[in-house]
């Protein structure tokens, strides 16, 4: 027995060993002062898209700097009227993000309103964003392409046993916030005793504080799950958000969402833990790259470092930028040079998280319209930074685009095995575990009205969560109705925004020309 276990572990020795002599020949036996080459590369693609890789750093900024100038040179040939920027969200490859903008790059560009598109493809892919987070990051410290990159992997076994760990002993926790989750959605449970769900109550309360200033609306009309409701502010002493809740679904299709969480609830509690372990780690380290576009992914570890002068200090100089910094202070002066075309900044999920970035950049960014489509962003980070910049410029126009309340906690994956919800709510669930509800994702419709009066005070604000389902579900037009759903539609089409809308409207697809 004892012979047995001594074999064991010289294998795991040996095995270790090995991978450690390996991942030190993958560490391209760079100096520690060298950024690792990325296999993509970041830069200008086509006419329509800058590509940013998973370090957020181009080899030579000077490059990028000039293709950039050549894209905004070719922007302002075009003679636009409006200018769109998209940023997409996490879990979308640049292989994904770059068939997007070939598909619909052109189609945007030809529509008769003179609309140039530019996309910022940046790599979110799930599996790459996992690998880096088990091999080489490290409590904020980027081993790769340093020698210290082969102890970094050695040290992956013990990573993924704390990843497996973590989804373990949470389980309990998750299993019981995912019940509360689906008995939120229950209407009769709720209405038998509403003060046992704190959040869904207070976001009743809301609902009734900012219609309180409607004397025409009756208690019937605050029916708006079933109903949907539109509210405008009425003068300057009311709430001045604009806000539009579309209507809900039939009682025949919640019983068919109610019957399908029932049938897969034990397969949900076994996916749980499968969520914390692998999903958690790789949300961070998509954060991560958020960041590190706009500043280096090394945090100055593996970044050259000014040579000290005679007098003993070091040269004066701004720190070195990332890709998505450079482009953004780019298309600030192209917009402050050019007045006349107006820009349009769109986010998707995590793509808003470098919107506020972007504000903190450049916190005068001149865009005529914002609009957030299922924010992954909390309602702080948007406070301390985008949210800045349209209290200071009352003609800016915020457009804050969700999900139905219910469809945000009833979305499935896979036939509904994996644990229920969208991934705002795993978000805030599992992924980020919030301090305070104000780090809450602003893209989820319940706690961007609950904390209204964190966004800016002004009635540029809109809030709109989507209906359950339209009038007309065919292939051609829609509703949003998954958190990956906002880009099938035509997202950069201003009446995809609009809070005036019909409470069953429906929107046209992208594929639907």
């Amino acid at each position: 027995m004892h012979l047995a276990s001594l074999r064991i572990a010289l294998c795991v020795a040996g095995a270790l060993f090995i991978l450690s002599v390996l991942s030190t020949a993958l560490a391209q036996q760079e100096s520690p002062n060298v950024v690792p080459k990325s296999q993509v590369q970041t830069g200008v693609v086509g006419d329509y898209s800058i590509q940013i890789n998973s370090d957020g750093v181009s080899p030579e900024s000077k490059d990028l700097e000039d293709e950039l100038k050549l894209l905004f040179k070719r922007v302002a040939q075009f003679h636009p009227t409006r200018l769109v920027v998209f940023v997409h969200g996490g879990l979308v490859t640049l292989k994904q993000a770059n068939a997007r903008t070939e598909k619909l790059g052109s189609e945007i560009a030809n529509e008769p309103d003179g609309t140039y598109p530019i996309f910022v493809n940046w790599e979110a892919g799930f599996s790459t964003s996992y690998a880096r987070h088990l091999f080489f990051e490290r409590n904020g410290i980027s081993y790769r392409g340093t020698p210290g990159a082969g102890g970094a992997v050695l040290s992956s076994p013990l990573v993924l046993a704390a990843d497996l760990g973590r989804g373990a002993t949470r389980l309990p926790v998750n299993t019981t916030l995912s019940f509360a989750k689906a008995a939120q959605n229950g209407d009769w449970m709720y209405k038998a005793n509403p003060r046992s769900f704190p959040v869904k109550n207070k976001f009743n309360e809301t609902l009734r504080l900012l219609f309180s200033d409607h004397p025409e609306k009756t208690q019937k009309e605050l029916a708006y799950f079933r109903d949907g409701l539109c509210y405008n502010p009425q003068d300057g002493r009311t709430p001045r958000v604009h806000l539009a809740l579309g209507a809900d679904s039939h009682k025949k299709i919640r019983l068919g969402h109610f019957t399908l969480n029932a049938v897969t609830w034990p397969v949900e509690v076994i996916t749980e833990p499968i969520l914390d372990t692998f999903g958690t780690p790789a949300w961070h380290n998509m954060l991560r790259r958020t960041r590190s576009m706009f500043h280096p992914s090394g945090n100055f570890i593996t970044r050259n470092v000014p040579s000290i002068s005679p007098e003993g200090t070091l040269p004066s100089q701004n720190p070195e930028l990332g890709a998505g910094a450079i482009f953004f202070r780019q298309l600030n002066q192209f917009v402050v040079d050019h007045p006349r075309i107006r820009l349009d900044l769109i986010g998707h999920s995590m793509g808003t998280i470098v919107i506020n970035d972007a504000y903190r950049e450049c916190p005068n960014l001149p865009a005529r319209n914002i609009i957030y489509m299922a924010a992954a962003c909390s309602i702080r980070d948007f406070q301390i930074s985008t949210g800045r910049y349209i209290e200071k410029n009352p003609g800016a126009n915020f457009y804050n685009l969700c999900l139905h309340p219910r469809a945000e906690l009833e979305e499935t994956h896979a036939w509904g095995a994996p644990v229920r919800g969208s991934l705002l709510v795993w978000i805030d669930e599992f992924f980020q575990s919030p301090e305070s509800f104000g780090d809450r994702t602003l893209g989820t419709f319940e706690n961007a009205v609950i904390a209204y009066k964190l966004l800016p005070q002004t009635p540029c604000v809109h809030l709109k969560a989507f209906p359950f389902e339209s009038n007309d579900m065919s292939s051609k037009v829609g509703v949003p109705r998954k958190h990956g759903d906002f880009t099938s539609f035509r997202f950069w089409d201003p009446s995809f925004w609009e809070t005036t809308c019909a409470l069953t409207a429906s929107y046209e697809r992208v594929s639907a020309r």
